[in-house]
């Protein structure tokens, strides 16, 4: 094991860089390929990727603040809302608010619902039959 590898931290998820992080790392993304994302066709091609990477990474900590721009581009990026990002909702998008606004399901517990029934075959008899 290498004691000088770097530890990955994780960032609270009631904050705005722990609710980036997580979708970032859903989306198997970098934090590099995460800020190429946000800033297509600017900046991206003149920093390094230790500056991108610096950059995600003070986003997630906290220690900038998103502009406007930044703010709705990630969130296009990410695929959720704005209110999901700043801590004004539970879920990522808009259907899955819905749901856990009439359920009380949170977006995990939808997700494993909708496994759970991809991945078994009831029959409408099958109940019956015993």
């Amino acid at each position: 094991r290498n004691i000088w590898a770097k530890k990955k931290k994780f960032f609270p998820l009631n904050t705005v860089g722990g609710r980036i992080q997580k979708l970032r790392h859903e989306m198997n993304l970098s934090r590099p390929d995460l800020y190429n994302s946000v800033y297509k066709n600017e900046t991206s091609e003149f920093l390094s990727d230790s500056s991108k990477e610096k950059t995600v990474y003070n986003w997630e900590s906290g220690k900038t603040e998103l502009n406007y721009y930044t703010l709705c581009t990630l969130c296009k990026t990410l695929q959720c809302s704005s209110d999901y990002l700043l801590g004004l909702e539970e879920c990522s998008n808009k259907n899955a608010q819905f749901i856990y606004h009439e359920t009380g399901l949170s977006e995990d517990q939808q997700k494993n619902a909708g496994n759970f029934k991809n991945t078994t075959r009831w029959k409408r008899n099958d109940c019956n039959t015993r």
